[in-house]
């Protein structure tokens, strides 16, 4: 038999969404329902009874990466040093 745990709060769980976001962002992965359900100790299916913030969720994943993420070689390429690259080809 499975015991009945409260739901945590839904301000505790967007504080959670929060740091999983900005978790995915610094490592340039994909943020997902399942891995802030484990971060709050609860099931996948339990974790439907947030279903704004699952959708949410799926926003973030639907997302086009940043530019950055998308072409990192491009953005370690400023101005000026693409600039004495092209004075030294020359």
């Amino acid at each position: 038999m499975t015991r009945n745990v409260p739901d945590p709060p839904e301000a505790l769980v967007r504080k959670h969404l929060q740091e999983v976001l900005d978790t995915c962002r610094e490592t340039n992965k994909q943020p997902s329902v399942l891995m802030l359900a484990r971060l709050l100790e609860l099931t996948n299916t339990t974790f439907r009874r947030y279903p704004d913030i699952a959708r949410e969720i799926a926003d973030h994943r639907a997302a086009p990466p940043p530019l950055e993420a998308a072409r990192p070689h491009m953005a370690d390429s400023s101005p000026a040093t693409r600039s004495s690259d092209d004075a030294t080809a020359s």
